[in-house]
């Protein structure tokens, strides 16, 4: 296995980054959904996501969810692509078409990516 493969918590069957990519690659077009139900530590996800594909993963050991859980999220984090919330209510009340918020709960509010029993 490459550098990828987490060591804590080590998975029995994790797989190499590069050979699913490949895999992908071929099964699947950009934004397409990958799903995993068998997920692991998210090898699966990491790579759907470098890909441009959306991904949804199952796991039901909770110690690999949380594994994998962080691995996607550091895999979807791009700090260029993120403003903080100051710099986003500027662009939206700077905005022309500003839409009222007023029935919404929170419209800033981060989604969950993830959910676990």
């Amino acid at each position: 296995m490459g550098r990828e493969r987490l060591k804590d918590p080590v998975h029995p069957t994790q797989k190499p980054i590069k050979v699913l990519s490949r895999l992908l690659k071929l099964a699947t077009n950009p934004g397409d959904v990958v799903l995993d139900p068998f997920m692991g530590v998210g090898s699966s996800g990491v790579a759907a996501l470098q890909l441009d594909r959306r991904f949804t993963g199952i796991e039901i050991d909770p110690v690999y969810f949380r594994a994998a859980e962080k691995r996607l999220e550091a895999a979807t984090f791009t700090p260029e692509l993120f403003m903080s919330e100051s710099e986003d209510v500027e662009a939206v009340t700077d905005s022309e078409d500003t839409e009222d918020f007023t029935d919404q709960d929170n419209p800033f509010e981060e989604p969950t990516l993830f959910a676990s029993n």
